[in-house]
């Protein structure tokens, strides 16, 4: 290859003349992904930026870091004593690792400015528009057609991963790497490598530290990929080992993953381990594993009525329980048979193609992913970090879709370019609402704004009366991580107080809640009023509890509309008489 066929191969700028077209098909592109995600989400209709799109389970901890993140409690790489929670003692989240620390507090920090739950829903639909661009990007420097692109890129942007993940699994629908993690598979496994110094060798870098600061789960698959890449390059490119990008690009993921969970590594080994933070077993290993015929046979509903009974007869028939959502759409499980296809043909004939490449790496990550596959075995041996290997099924749409714009680009070459145009713009509309049906409904938008309207309310009546830095006292007492993140509902809507909830599992702060909360109402009085506490926030009918408390000394006793939380305000205790 000569110097400047070399050089051009190294570089990643689209042609000067094209790129105006490809800024406006990315504007496009941006455009077409929010219309549709506001439309799913009835932004149009009843739901509005200040409202929360889903107010249950996860999602709750996802707004509950994110505003300690606001209130500067919760600080990234550093340690986390979040002054907020774990009254009267100051809640550690650090035995609980959360390597997405720039995620978190950068939609905390964006709050400061729009409010809490508008900066959970801009970043959510930012996640979309990134990981549609991201493709587009990736597709368009594989020479992708950009007709194509501009189809498959709105589809991943869009996927059933991010619809099914939304907030509850805030850390997860941030997956915009992946295409860029395939394209640097791909460098390292190429014949000249990747020359140090290069525009590819930074935007390498880039990349690998974007995955060591996000999701573990995703930095492993891009691990995976990446190291088996770099071996295939060396073994089939002897003359040529310039891998020497590949393995730098490993280390900066490696280090920025260490940074990324430093804060915990530290306060384990200052303060000892805690085993009981997160609970993982072997068996979980298998029941999250990936079940491959979940990524083209969708849950029940289906828009598609064939569709539909081919799921209903799956369910009928599976004795594997569905734990969570796996389904890719309708065009990237033709994308993946496809792939899957080029890599068999390819295999075959003896001859490399890139849609047989990327289908190696897709059946790589299906053996590891799968029942009783890799991740088993070292689940076997002790290693159940990564139980919910199901979660490589963003990473199988990115490999499937990447490979099936090659494909789809080369058949359709002859094509005049406004016929690939109209075809894609049909067939758009109709393919993502497909991936992502069923939306919920106005009433169940309507049921979740109410939901928060009431905590709202009861907690603006206990904000008026305590002062700032006020206790709180928490009933039920909840476990602190994987219980439940109900209590944080009253902290989503106040400011300055400090909730009992938030201890971590497994240290002796945690022990402290489920003591006091088994005490007598007697008791109960004279401990709370020890630790400062001002306030009991329930979760249901407080009635009983605010009567037996009445009848040692007055208390306020307020309901949130609806009867879902109840609040009881206590009053100082009287002055011990005097001699």
């Amino acid at each position: 290859m000569s110097l400047v066929r070399r050089l051009r191969a190294h570089s990643l700028s689209f042609p000067t003349q094209r790129r105006g077209r490809e800024a406006l098909v990315s504007l496009a592109l941006v455009a077409c992904v929010t219309a549709f995600w506001m439309n799913h989400y009835r932004f149009f209709e009843v739901q509005t930026w200040a409202q929360p799109i889903d107010y249950w389970g996860d999602a709750l901890f996802t707004a509950g870091v994110v505003k300690a993140c606001q209130e500067g409690s919760y600080v990234p790489f550093f340690s986390k004593l979040v002054w907020t929670h774990g009254a009267p003692f100051v809640a550690s989240w650090n035995d609980f690792p959360i390597p997405e620390d720039l995620v978190f507090c950068g939609t905390g920090y964006l709050a400061r400015l729009t409010g809490l739950f508008a900066a959970i829903n801009l970043a959510y639909l930012g996640a979309a528009l990134l990981a549609a661009l991201s493709m587009y990007w990736v597709m368009r420097a594989m020479r992708v057609r950009w007709q194509w692109s501009f189809l498959l890129s709105a589809l991943f942007g869009l996927s059933p991963f991010l619809f099914h993940r939304t907030v509850h699994h805030f850390n997860l629908i941030f997956y915009w790497h992946a295409p860029w993690c395939v394209l640097l598979s791909i460098w390292a496994a190429s014949r000249y490598g990747v020359p140090l110094k290069s525009r590819r060798f930074y935007l390498g870098c880039a990349v690998a530290a974007a995955a060591g600061f996000q999701n573990p789960y995703f930095l492993n698959f891009f691990l995976q990929m990446l190291g088996l890449s770099t071996v295939a390059g060396l073994l089939r490119h002897r003359g040529r080992p310039r891998k020497a990008a590949a393995l730098t690009w490993l280390a900066v993921a490696g280090l920025c993953f260490f940074l990324s969970n430093m804060d915990t590594l530290f306060y384990q080994v200052t303060h000892g381990p805690n085993l009981n933070a997160m609970a993982r077993s072997a068996a979980d290993l298998e029941r999250f594993a990936l079940k491959p015929l979940e990524l083209i046979i969708p849950q029940q509903p289906h828009i598609i009525p064939a569709v539909d009974q081919a799921a209903f007869l799956f369910t009928q028939n599976n004795t594997v329980i569905r734990t969570e959502h796996e389904y890719i759409g309708l065009v990237s499980a033709i994308a993946l048979l496809s792939t899957l296809g080029a890599c068999v043909v390819a295999v075959m004939r003896g001859r490399r193609s890139r849609p047989g490449d990327l289908g190696l790496l897709t059946v790589w990550l299906m053996a590891y992913s799968v029942i009783g596959g890799l991740n088993a075995a070292l689940g076997a041996v002790g290693i159940v970090l990564f139980r919910s290997s199901n979660r490589v099924s963003i990473f199988i749409m990115a490999l499937s879709l990447l490979g099936f714009g090659l494909l789809v680009s080369r058949a359709t070459r002859r094509w005049r370019g406004w016929v690939q145009a109209t075809v894609a713009v049909v067939i758009l509309p109709l393919a993502a609402f497909e991936q992502v049906f069923p939306r919920k409904t106005a009433a169940e938008t309507i049921a979740i704004h109410e939901r928060a309207r009431a905590d709202q309310e009861l907690v603006a009546v206990m904000q008026a009366r305590l002062p700032r830095g006020a206790r709180v006292f928490q009933l039920p007492p909840v476990e602190f991580p994987e219980a439940s993140f109900e209590p944080f509902r009253p902290f989503l809507w106040s400011e300055g107080l400090s909730y009992s909830f938030g201890n971590m599992r497994g240290r002796p702060e945690a022990d402290w809640q489920n003591r006091v909360a088994a005490l007598p109402p007697a008791q109960l009085l004279p401990v709370l009023d020890e630790a400062g506490f001002k306030a009991i926030f329930i979760e249901g009918n407080g009635q009983g509890l605010a009567n037996a408390l009445s009848a040692i000394r007055p208390v306020e006793y307020r309901v949130s509309p609806g009867g879902g939380a109840s609040l009881i305000l206590l009053s100082d205790p009287a002055p011990p008489a005097s001699p």
